[in-house]
């Protein structure tokens, strides 16, 4: 419930961001390889290479790729701790367009440099990204 009320709010002001490596609006293409951020890699128990990464001026989202190909979301809300309070990390797949990640009833959607976060389909937030190109 926590990290449900957490995606939804840190998508409603601002949303945890995530920066691109390559293309703005879809998959970056494979480049240099570079390791997730500690803070990304700790949940999702292990080691991970960075996908995306953007920022609002509240949040960073971080896409990361496991070992095994599973695509990571990741929110944190800027200045606090990676907490279940601040922070929710969870599986994501690649679209045509971007990035796509679910909780539960609100989907988490990375389009044209844009993070559109939803409930049953109604849109509760539509907000530009930041590209990053190393987050700490």
């Amino acid at each position: 419930m926590v990290l449900l009320l957490l995606g939804y709010c840190a998508l409603r002001w601002g949303l945890p961001a995530a920066g691109h490596l390559a293309t703005p609006g879809g998959p970056p293409s494979s480049g240099g390889a570079h390791a997730c951020p500690d803070r990304v890699a700790a949940a999702v128990s292990g080691s991970a290479t960075l996908v995306a990464a953007y920022e609002t001026p509240k949040f960073l989202i971080t896409l990361c790729r496991t070992a095994d190909g599973q695509i990571h979301y990741d929110g944190q809300v800027k200045g606090k701790p990676a907490s279940d309070e601040y922070h929710i990390s969870l599986p994501a797949e690649s679209t045509a367009t971007g990035y796509l990640a679910r909780n539960g009833v609100y989907t988490y959607e990375i389009r044209a440099n844009h993070v559109i976060v939803s409930r049953r389909g109604e849109i509760l937030l539509d907000s530009p990204l930041q590209p990053v190109s190393m987050p700490s």
